[in-house]
């Protein structure tokens, strides 16, 4: 009857009826007089049912629980369920691999799981990380990854949040003992896969699958690392197609929530928030998702409250703290925004995306110190990223080293080449950040061409028309000057430094056609007018993320401002 009842009890909770299940466990603990093989089934079942204090207690009335690392992890885990971080920390204190390993062995014949060390460094790691202690869990998952090679939850953790470094990453990939633990076949797999799932591998070029596995580069989390890779809209087609075989694929749709966002695409932001609201209320992804349609309609607010239900869910989601930030950097409280960037870079410490931000908002508050700190922090995590060289050359700008500030906004161009980057509103920002830096230096000429080719990327765009005007004008085209000006002001209509461009070109243009020449008056006007284009007006298109993306690689301009 024992043999029955442990059976009949196996066999309905691999169908999920957990209350069968239970009834025929407690039958068999009973029977054996509470064997460690029935308390840990028992146990299990009460677990896979959401029942997690019954779980618990069953475990601690059996004070022999601690003679298994299996039973101890299994009781860690039902206070991890409960959210109870400080207590599954104390649980697995006191885990001794070696005491427990002639029980360990046993309880393995019977239930056919194998050593647990590595899930509960695991485990170890998820409290501390909702402890906030990143570094300690950083090393739990190191660990786990090591001493599973195939955990990888693992690998997730220390990737997806970006708490490792894009050389960190690398390193911890090879590093790992995969000849201890599976064949060359298997390495050459994983390492393939693991490759995909690293935000730092910019391509698998050194990870070829054995030509029996050319299958799995059709597998979901591999198209999804191809999605980071690629352009904005070649990885909004990418994840759209995941999204078509597996919908709630929850990296595919962060991956989306970000194109999206990006493409100021709200109505499928909608779309999709309502689903996935409607599906699953518990998940940070749906809320975040909801918040991300309102940041793209431009309602902070609205966007700031589901932010805070989706930190209030999972306070270490990073995407999360931009998005907040951002939320309130749009409103100008500098101070909020600051607070939320640092909780992200606290998290995220492999990036430099918010650096970035905190550069940015220390920038607008008056702090150029600090801010200076953060970008050349950034620069020396990423040192080709053409974001970070566009925001050293915006700082070399404001501090007149207008050489330095070119050199930075070329090599910005020549790092978008190599990152297969077709984003417009990147192209367009780094080409007028040059002409800027150029028409600073007398260099009009060059100045024309970035502004010219900035148009050709983003027709009609006002900002720009204004600035070949305000070239024109330097240059003493006053027709063009006249021409861009209006083209300009037909979209953007009262913009005061357009209107002053027209205003001086106009007046410039009558003398001209009465006298040749400039008179002195003039010239000290147009001084003035270039003068002022720093302190008043549109003098640095910086490119404005209107949403963190996943990835530094894909992490591009996306609004041009005025500072």
């Amino acid at each position: 009857m024992l043999a029955k009842a442990r059976s009949v009890a196996e066999e309905h909770l691999k169908k999920h009826l957990y209350k069968s299940a239970s009834f025929w466990a407690e039958k068999a603990l009973v029977l054996s007089g509470n064997e460690l093989q029935d308390v840990f089934l028992a146990s299990q079942i009460f677990y896979a049912s959401g029942e997690y204090q019954r779980a618990s207690n069953l475990l601690q009335k059996n004070s022999q629980y601690q003679q298994s690392s299996l039973l101890c992890y299994l009781l860690a885990k039902c206070h991890a369920a409960c959210k109870e971080w400080e207590v599954v920390l104390t649980i697995l204190s006191f885990v001794n691999f070696e005491a427990t390993k002639k029980v360990d062995k046993d309880l393995s014949k019977l239930t056919g799981i194998g050593n647990v060390e590595s899930s509960c460094l695991l485990l170890e790691g998820i409290a501390h990380e909702n402890l906030g202690t990143i570094p300690k869990a950083i090393d739990c998952f190191t660990a786990a990854l090591k001493a599973d090679v195939y955990c990888v939850e693992a690998l997730d953790h220390l990737t997806s949040k970006h708490y490792l470094t894009a050389d960190e990453e690398k390193k911890l990939i090879i590093d790992l003992p995969f000849n201890k633990q599976c064949t060359h076949d298997e390495e050459a797999i994983l390492l393939y896969l693991y490759h995909s799932k690293a935000k730092g591998c910019k391509q698998l070029s050194n990870s070829v699958l054995p030509s029996s596995s050319k299958e799995l580069e059709n597998c979901t989390d591999v198209i999804c690392g191809q999605a980071e890779r690629k352009t904005t809209q070649v990885g909004y087609s990418l994840t759209r197609k995941v999204l078509e075989q597996d919908q709630y694929n929850e990296d595919a749709i962060l991956l989306h929530v970000s194109s999206c966002v990006y493409q100021k695409k709200s109505t499928e932001l909608y779309a999709l928030g309502q689903r996935l609201v409607s599906n699953f209320p518990d998940l940070p992804i749906a809320w975040y998702t909801v918040a991300c349609y309102y940041l793209t309609i431009s309602q902070y607010a609205d966007a700031a409250k589901y932010l805070e239900k989706v930190l209030s869910i999972d306070k270490m989601f990073p995407h999360a703290w931009l998005a907040y930030g951002l939320s309130f950097a749009d409103r100008s409280e500098h101070d909020q925004a600051i607070s939320a960037f640092s909780n992200a870079a606290h998290i995220m410490r492999g990036s430099h995306i918010p650096l970035l931000y905190l550069a940015r908002e220390y920038f607008h508050t008056g702090v150029t110190a600090i801010s200076i700190r953060f970008v050349k922090k950034a620069l020396t995590m990423s040192p080709v990223d053409p974001v970070v060289l566009q925001e050293v050359g915006f700082l070399l700008f404001h501090a007149e080293k207008y050489p330095l500030a070119e050199a930075y906004f070329k090599n910005a161009i020549v790092n978008l080449q190599t990152t297969d980057s077709s984003s417009s509103q990147m192209w367009e920002a780094v080409y007028n950040n040059l002409g800027h830096v150029c028409r600073k230096q007398g260099k009009y000429n060059m100045a024309m061409q970035m502004h010219k080719k900035a148009l050709q990327i983003v027709p009609e765009q006002p900002s720009t028309l204004t600035d070949i005007a305000f070239v024109s004008l330097l240059m003493d085209k006053y027709d063009d000057a006249i021409t861009f000006s209006t083209r300009s002001l037909q979209l953007r209509r009262q913009d005061h430094l357009t209107l002053l461009i027209l205003e001086t070109a106009v007046k410039q243009a009558s003398q001209v056609s009465v006298l040749p020449g400039v008179d002195l008056a003039a010239h000290q006007t147009i001084k003035k007018l270039d003068e002022d284009r720093l302190s008043t007006s549109t003098d640095m298109l910086i490119g404005r993320e209107s949403m963190p993306s996943t990835s530094s690689s894909s992490f591009h301009s996306d609004i041009s401002e005025e500072c």
